[in-house]
């Protein structure tokens, strides 16, 4: 009993979700008891203040202080800044600064702050003037909230406000549209947008939907900023076009189609194998003229094909194209925040029509850096941008503020300051951005070389690095929470001290693909990185030692994004689905064995619909082992594991699901589901797991 306690403790303690609830809790203590200080008769007459995001206002020796709430110990998704006058300093130009986490500089906070670099820049390039930039961005920052602290900003006479915002918009605005979490009504009016006009009314009403809440906070800033004469600048978030891979399944078009077009697909990663371009670009068109231009992964190919044929061009438009396509009622994987074309779009008309000043990242990049793609020089992920990528956008900013007021003296000339990072700090953003990959990233031609990467690069720039990232290894091989073990006491009084937004607590998956990889980039300068990983996931997790399910938690998913991403985002107090729903046709496991005896497996699942073939392929480490029938519905599959296939430590156990028939897999059919308000995907489920034992 005393153990469950202290686990849910530990659970708490690592979890933000739970953390965002006491820091909630706390938020409404803290505002009452100001409240009945207002309420005292010396304050009667004063007008109540409210916070400004998450700065609560304290009275000090006469002037109104907004002071943070205390981070948790692996930080939150907020500024760091400790607090800011409400006043702001005789002569002094404030300016307030919103956006999402590319804005807050994730991964690198809080040791760096792009705000508070353009503070320093423009303090250090203006002599005759005097800025404060007041950092007011946040993680998961949606138009709603935003537009809320614009307004609170309000309170703080701001000069200028910048806005460097739109990557979450197409996740985060219209989850109304997602039929794995909105209500009965919303699934109902799903259904019915699909039975009109199947795909393209959705997508459309999607799109439309987003637009108009973006117009509508745009409007609401342009009437603050002239009643209150504030000068608003517009940032346009830009992405990694060149190596980010957005992978989706086909929606849920008729079956034939579907089993063509995933045949098809492997063919085109045989074509990346060997560098037939031009193969790989004749067969991805086939695959966009049987999805209709609807799915991501054909676009990603498109844009693959092109940039080794030398075709930038349509390299970028195919990739811009990838990120348009994805649309929320059809995203069967968890995809990345990025920014689409139509929401950049956007803001460049809404500066042009309201004479907002206007910095166009995309515009910019390209012309700073011809004849290539956005690319990890600028990005560490999918949308966070690295030192140099933070530096060229600040500088930017900075040129607009020196327009708008201007200065043209000697004095005052917009200047080259560089930031100040440490080496520790910046490796420790680089094995950040690798560990978000591994938990961010369904790839199309394979993850592995980014995760790679950035292990490779934290280890160069600071060779220190790899203690963390053993570290990380023992913390994600151990069977308690990560807050109990040694390996997080260690780091936590580290140089190299991890965060939540390093990916430090992740649902619980073993994160096997930066373990390798951490292993590849440590083997060299120390060979005995090798075995002693294998030993560390031997003592926990040997399938000799430790008979388990490999469904049960999601922990033994080699890539734990490849499932449907309803069941991934479950709410913690839903529980764990109570099967695994296939939705791409294999599905990868981790298997850790000692191997040095045949294993006795048993499979519990069904497929979605019957055909005249029904046969599962079971492999390990890429060597068939087994080829059972199984029908549509649960039933038991007993085979076994020969020693021979397997390795000592680290082992891949793949299902590759038969195709699909025709009964129940098209849009109709699951619209008619959803009018009854069913929770359904509207992409092909292949086949369903109740649980996979290994003994």
């Amino acid at each position: 009993m005393k153990k469950n306690f202290y686990n849910f403790i530990a659970y708490c303690l690592g979890n933000a979700r739970v953390l965002k609830l006491f820091r909630r809790v706390q938020f409404f203590v803290q505002s009452r008891q100001i409240q009945s200080q207002t309420d005292t008769p010396e304050h009667s007459k004063q007008e109540a203040i409210g916070n400004i995001s998450i700065w609560l206002p304290e009275e000090m020796e006469g002037e109104i202080i907004y002071t943070r709430p205390r981070q948790g110990v692996f930080g939150d998704h907020y500024s760091h800044r400790p607090s800011f006058s409400k006043q702001k300093e005789a002569g002094a130009i404030r300016i307030c600064y919103f956006g999402e986490s590319a804005a807050l500089g994730y991964l690198y906070a809080p040791h760096f702050s792009p705000a508070e670099y353009l503070e320093q820049v423009l303090n250090k390039s203006f002599k005759t003037k005097k800025f404060e930039v007041i950092d007011l961005s946040q993680t998961n920052e949606t138009l709603d909230s935003m537009a809320e602290k614009m307004h609170s900003s309000i309170e703080l006479s701001p000069d200028m406000w910048v806005i460097f915002a739109g990557n979450n918009w197409s996740l985060l605005e219209t989850p109304e549209f997602s039929p794995g979490f909105t209500s009965l009504i919303n699934r109902q009016q799903i259904g019915r947008l699909i039975l009109q006009n199947s795909y393209d009314e959705l997508a459309d009403q999607v799109v439309k939907k987003r637009l108009n809440k973006i117009g509508r906070t745009l409007e609401k800033i342009n009437l603050l900023a002239k009643e209150f004469k504030i000068e608003p600048i517009l940032v346009i978030p830009e992405v990694n076009l060149a190596d980010w891979e957005s992978r989706q399944p086909i929606p849920d078009f008729p079956d034939p189609v579907i089993n063509q077009w995933y045949q098809v697909y492997e063919n085109c990663l045989k074509f990346i194998e060997t560098s037939e371009w031009d193969k790989l670009l004749e067969s991805s068109f086939k695959m966009w003229e049987m999805d209709q231009g609807t799915c991501s992964t054909t676009y990603r190919l498109i844009s693959i094909a092109h940039m080794n044929l030398g075709n930038l061009e349509k390299a970028k438009a195919a990739a811009r194209a990838e990120i348009d396509s994805i649309m929320l009622p059809f995203m069967g994987f968890l995809n990345a925040p990025q920014i689409t074309s139509y929401d950049q779009e956007v803001l460049r008309r809404a500066a042009s029509f309201y004479g907002f000043k206007l910095i166009d990242v995309p515009n910019l990049i390209a012309e700073k850096y011809p004849g290539k793609l956005p690319d990890r020089e600028l990005f560490l992920d999918y949308c966070h941008f690295t030192i140099d990528g933070i530096r060229l956008v600040i500088q930017e900013i900075e040129k607009q503020i020196y327009l708008l007021l201007n200065l043209n003296s000697d004095e005052n000339s917009p200047g080259d300051v560089s930031p100040e990072i440490s080496k520790e700090e910046e490796a420790l953003a680089q094995f950040g951005a690798a560990i978000h990959t591994a938990h961010r990233l369904v790839g199309v031609s394979g993850k592995n070389k980014m995760i790679d990467y950035w292990c490779r690069k934290a280890y160069h720039t600071s060779p220190g690095i790899s203690k963390t990232m053993l570290d990380f290894v023992e913390a994600r091989a151990s069977n308690i929470p990560a807050v109990l073990t040694a390996a997080q006491q260690r780091n936590f009084h580290s140089l190299y001290r991890l965060l939540h937004s390093h990916g430090w607590k992740y649902s619980g998956n073993l994160d096997i693909e930066i373990i390798l990889a951490i292993q590849e980039v440590l083997k060299h300068d120390y060979p005995e990185t090798e075995e002693w990983i294998n030993q560390s996931l031997l003592r926990s997790h040997s399938v000799e030692d430790h008979s388990y399910d490999l469904i049960d938690t999601g922990k033994y998913l080699w890539n734990p994004l490849v499932q449907a991403y309803a069941d991934l985002l479950k709410p913690y107090w839903a529980g764990t689905s109570a099967v695994f729903r296939a939705i791409w046709p294999r599905t990868d496991f981790v298997l850790i064995s000692t191997a040095n005896r045949d294993l006795d497996a048993n499979l519990v699942a069904k497929v979605s619909s019957l055909r005249s073939s029904n046969d599962l392929r079971i492999s390990v480490n890429s060597k068939e082992i087994g080829t059972p029938q199984i029908n549509n519905s649960f039933h038991p599959i007993n085979f076994c594991i020969p020693g021979e296939v397997l390795q000592s430590g680290v082992n891949k156990l793949t299902i590759d699901w038969p195709p699909l028939s025709r009964t129940n897999h098209n849009l109709s059919t699951k619209a008619e589901r959803l009018l009854l308000g069913e929770e359904v995907e509207l992409v092909p489920v292949f086949g369903e797991i109740f649980s996979l034992k290994i003994n």
